[in-house]
């Protein structure tokens, strides 16, 4: 018999027990999806908005919690949340009752039942119970008005979906007062439950947003709507599982998602800023470049990109050499998908914004990898495959190709930005082919 308990506290676990899931201030390690009822602020990006803590004593003292008010039209409220990459990693050992999963909560009513399930969410349907459904936990609230932690026990009463494994989990439902009319509000806290891929990740400062373990930096406006979803293209220049789907306002031309990074942007010489972009429509994308005024201020730096529309995905890449002063201290990026439009709700998928290095060497260090003469790169190892990247300044990838040879030949005209990866050694140069 599968046996889970969840329990959701402020006070420190020891490494082998459960994980903080979202505490609403530094511990943001689930996104949510579909939500019967409303949280305030609704906040963005599939990331729902902290309130103030209306009662900062007792069972929780911290500033900030999530405040949500229920549907009163749907007999099964409910507010989905996903971990950002991959499934729950250790239900088992909730099963065995060797790790607990709680939940801190305010609620105006006493003797609120509170339900927790885990389930898969390709299988799940809102009429399929009780398929995809790995386990249902149940916990009554005892205090009016105040803070309490539920710690959440098995219902054992309910036959679930016993061929679903516990490895293939990647969905928790959380459900308050089924089966009735309510319209009251509740405030949540410090969920604790079982561990994911993302959980204990180092932070990689080169990448700021990927939509899985790597979001260094927090969403603080869009005109449009912003959503964390599969991928839904995993193939060629993004396999990654996690991205984010942007679709554009209708009614302003200057739509704009504002991306305040966790920590200033510096960019050395040799590195510029990537994007990865997935459209069907032939539009720019701008990455603006802004310190803590914004367009208010004059250190606003943009550079542009040119959409192929070829349902695939794209890398661009984009140079701001010369352009941001020193002193400067960029804090945040601006993405602008078809700007200066207005009148048509564009979809845009993204992901993998980062820094990049395009490893700028001297003449020596150039002449022992290849060299460019008359429009041809010419390599001095000419039995390694190679991989070449050759973008114009905008940022727009124009060709991607390997080569075997002793010599490649540069058919695209202009000032251009040469990637070539010799046995996962990088080197980037400025080209000029007239």
């Amino acid at each position: 018999m599968r046996r889970i308990l969840f329990v959701l506290t402020c006070i420190p676990f020891m490494a082998f027990s459960q994980v903080m899931l979202d505490d609403f201030e530094n511990n943001r390690n689930i996104h949510y999806g579909f939500i019967s009822g409303d949280f305030d602020p609704a906040g963005l990006a599939s990331v729902v908005g902290a309130a103030t803590n209306p009662d900062q004593t007792g069972a929780n003292t911290s500033q900030f919690c999530g405040k949500y008010t229920r549907n009163a039209s749907e007999e099964y409220d409910v507010i989905l949340f996903n971990p950002y990459s991959g499934n729950f990693s250790d239900l088992e050992d909730f099963s065995d009752g060797t790790k607990t999963i709680s939940i801190d909560i305010w609620s105006p009513v006493a003797n609120t039942v509170v339900e927790l399930t885990f389930e898969k969410s390709s299988l799940t349907e809102a009429d399929n119970f009780p398929i995809g459904r790995h386990s249902r936990f149940i916990a009554t609230t005892t205090q009016t008005n105040q803070w309490e932690t539920l710690t959440f026990s098995l219902n054992e009463t309910e036959v679930l979906d016993l061929e679903l494994m516990a490895e293939d989990v990647d969905q928790g439902v959380i459900l308050i007062n089924s089966l009735t009319a309510d319209n009251s509000t509740y405030y949540l806290d410090n969920l604790i439950g079982p561990n994911h891929d993302c959980i204990g990740v180092s932070v990689n400062n080169q990448i700021k947003e990927d939509f899985e373990c790597q979001r260094n930096g927090e969403y603080t406006f869009t005109h449009g709507n912003l959503q964390i979803i599969n991928n839904p293209d995993a193939s060629g220049a993004n396999t990654s599982k996690k991205v984010g789907k942007y679709t554009r306002s209708d009614f302003t031309s200057n739509d704009v998602v504002i991306f305040k990074l966790d920590e200033p942007l510096i960019l050395a010489n040799n590195e510029v800023i990537s994007l990865k972009v997935w459209s069907s429509f032939s539009k720019d994308v701008v990455v603006s470049l802004q310190d803590d005024l914004g367009v208010e201020g004059e250190n606003t730096f943009n550079q542009t990109a040119s959409l192929p529309g070829n349902s695939s995905w794209q890398e661009f890449t984009f140079n701001y050499s010369g352009l941001i002063p020193a002193g400067v201290v960029i804090t945040q990026a601006v993405f602008l998908f078809a700007p200066d439009e207005a009148g048509f709700p564009y979809e845009f998928y993204y992901d993998d914004f980062s820094i990049t290095e395009t490893s700028a060497i001297d003449d020596s260090q150039l002449k022992n990898a290849f060299t460019i003469h008359q429009n041809f790169i010419h390599f001095d190892s000419p039995n390694t495959n190679k991989q070449i990247r050759i973008f114009d300044l905008a940022g727009k990838l124009l060709e991607d190709t390997f080569v075997s040879g002793s010599s490649f030949q540069i058919k695209h005209k202009g000032m251009l930005l040469i990637n070539v990866i010799d046995n996962k050694n990088s080197t980037s140069i400025k080209y000029l082919n007239n």
